[in-house]
Formats: structure tokens, sequence, C-alpha cells
């Protein structure tokens, strides 16, 4: 009997390696998504409520290391976000990629942060970005939140060079 006992626990030992072994990282990120950006927002004083068409341009560098453009109606409203790809270690096809804008100034209170949840669906270019954007401009008199949804449509994205 003490056999038979054995093979069966060393199988439940394998599977229990098996279901503990991490996910397989993220696919990579890189590329151009598009779709929608809402905006709640005081400019100039007046305070407005936008929904406007947007691209989100993503390049991801050497792990962990990822760089963004945000582009609301042809207009740029983040460039140079410079960040990191955070992969979920129990979901290979999620992340979330967060930057803080190149030039970020405090003291001058102006410049944007990005964070947004990624998912990339294993072995194909298909791919969406949810997230939210901050961005300020004290000499604009902009204080503005926005959230944003895209689908990737292309595995291709040029971004700007923090300089």
């Amino acid at each position: 009997m003490r056999t038979e006992k054995r093979p069966r626990w060393a199988l439940v030992g394998i599977a229990a390696l098996a279901l503990a072994a991490p996910a397989e990282a993220i696919d990579d990120v890189t590329g151009t998504y598009e779709g929608t950006i809402t905006c709640r927002e005081i400019a100039g004083g007046v305070a407005a409520k936008t929904k406007r068409d947007v691209v989100v341009e993503v390049v991801e560098g050497k792990a962990p290391f990822a760089s963004v453009d945000v582009t609301a109606d042809g207009t740029p409203i983040a460039t140079a976000v410079l960040g990191l790809l955070a992969e979920d270690a129990a979901k290979s096809d999620r992340g979330k990629v967060a930057g803080i804008e190149c030039g970020f100034d405090f003291l001058d209170r102006e410049g944007a942060t990005f964070h947004a949840d990624v998912l990339i669906e294993p072995g194909s270019e298909k791919g969406t970005l949810k997230g939210t954007l901050l961005d300020m401009d004290d000499e604009l008199g902009i204080a503005a939140i926005c959230t944003f949804k895209a689908k990737r449509t292309s595995t291709k994205a040029d971004v700007t060079l923090c300089l």
C-alpha cells in the first residue's frame, strides 16, 4: 500500500510546483494606441469637461523602462513621459505603465503624470491601455485630470526623447 501512495503525492507536489511557477513576462507593449480621452479641467479660469480623440505612443525599453507621448485631437498634452513598465507576475498579459513627463517642475507647477493598465494578448498585436493623466500648468492656469481608453493600432511608435 505504501508504494501506491508515493506516486500520488509526487504528482501532487509536481502539480503544486507547476502552479507556483512565475508567469511569463508580458509581450512587448510598444505601439500606437488610439481611443478617447475625457478630461475634467480648469483652463484659464473656465471649468470644463472635454472628450477628445487620443493617440498614446508607448515604447518599451530595456526592462523595466517605458516612454510615452500623449496627443489629444492632434495637440500634444504630455510628451517624453519617462517611467516604467511593472509586469503582473500572476497574469502574463497584464502590466502597468507609470511615468512623469520629462522636465516636470514642481516649483513652476508644470508637467504631467501618467498611469495606465496595459493588456497585451499573448502572441498577438492586440492590446489596450486604460489610464489616468494628471496635467498642470501654472502659466496657462490649467489643472486637469483625464481618463483614457485606447486600443493598439500598430506595434510601432515614435516617442519624444527627454533632452
